[in-house]
């Protein structure tokens, strides 16, 4: 009976089953739609194992509670081998930011990599050749940085998903799109460049719900791999490493 499995992240819940060599999800949807999971949840006859990993409690208590008859699995960062961390605090770290890195280095054929998991909030993170989690930043994603703008400063116009060909920005619009869009891609690529003065030849993986517009926006970068399905791919690995 294969497993499901669940990601909880900091804005969203997705549900997900191994199917062949692919992933089909079977729920996406916001916190505020949980009482839908249960109920998808509660009507399936298949009792199987859950494997969940939260970064979100309340949620996760929630659902413990409402399906009590199910058998979840919940990792936390608390299981991580302690030879497999370079972090002063382990007990804070959320593990999707692991399981990313995991499935990437694992992937890679255990090279250096960094990943890019650009979702509500924005994490650039290094594993190295050993599979030690070296850490990274967070920021807020690209989603988030817009909303502020558009709550904080409501007379500025809204910000086109793109960033102009010619600098500086020559128009108010121009300016917010390299404020918002390409102050975002500015970073993220700092980043990326701090970390290959620090590892030699990292394989670079993108994953997260703007993943792709990101890519648009950095298609002179050859390295970079899209993976829709990382969180899975990381979370199915880690179950196996607890195994052993």
């Amino acid at each position: 009976m294969n497993p499901l499995y669940l990601d909880i992240g900091n804005s969203f819940l997705k549900l997900a089953a191994r199917n062949g060599s692919d992933w089909q999800i079977l729920f996406d949807g916001k916190h505020d739609r949980i009482d839908e999971m249960i109920s998808y949840l509660a009507s399936k006859g298949d009792k199987g194992k859950i494997i969940l990993s939260s970064v979100r409690q309340d949620i996760s208590e929630k659902l413990r509670a409402e399906l009590s008859d199910r058998n979840f699995i919940e990792y936390r960062s608390s299981h991580i081998p302690s030879n497999r961390l370079d972090y002063k605090t382990p007990q804070t770290l959320g593990l999707d930011r692991f399981l990313v890195c995991l499935a990437a280095w694992i992937e890679s054929d255990e090279r250096n990599v960094i990943v890019i998991d650009a979702g509500s909030a924005c994490t650039v993170d290094l594993m190295t050749t050993k599979g030690v989690f070296r850490g990274g930043i967070i920021m807020p994603g690209l989603q988030i940085i817009k909303s502020s703008m558009r709550d904080h400063l409501p007379e500025l116009p809204k910000a086109p998903e793109s960033i102009p060909e010619e600098w500086p920005g020559k128009s108010t619009v121009e300016c917010i799109e390299w404020g918002v869009n390409g102050g975002f891609l500015l970073a993220v690529q700092g980043f990326i460049e701090r970390y290959r003065s620090m590892v030699e030849d990292p394989v670079i993986y993108i994953t997260g719900g703007n993943a792709v517009q990101i890519m648009n926006w950095m298609s002179e970068e050859a390295s970079l791999n899209y993976r829709k399905y990382l969180i899975w791919e990381g979370l199915e690995q880690f179950e196996k490493i607890i195994r052993e």
